[in-house]
């Protein structure tokens, strides 16, 4: 199992009520089913809250306890 190279799914992306979501919504599940299938660790993140920095403290605590911050 890979430590460098983690699976990072963003959610919330913004869409508005025009687009046809059909693509997308097809595209996210092939990707969390892939995901699923994958040996490597993943972080699931939700992101529609905005709030970037705290996005990104979630993404460095999950990579220190994976031990995705150091070279093995």
């Amino acid at each position: 199992m890979s430590k460098l190279c983690p699976n990072i799914i963003l959610e919330g992306t913004r869409l508005t009520h025009k687009d046809d979501l059909t693509l997308f919504v097809q595209e996210k599940e092939l990707l969390q089913k892939l995901v699923a299938e994958s040996v490597l660790p993943t972080l699931v993140l939700d992101i529609s809250d905005d709030d970037i920095p705290a996005a990104a403290d979630k993404i460095a605590d999950w990579m220190e306890e994976t031990g995705g911050l150091w070279a093995k």
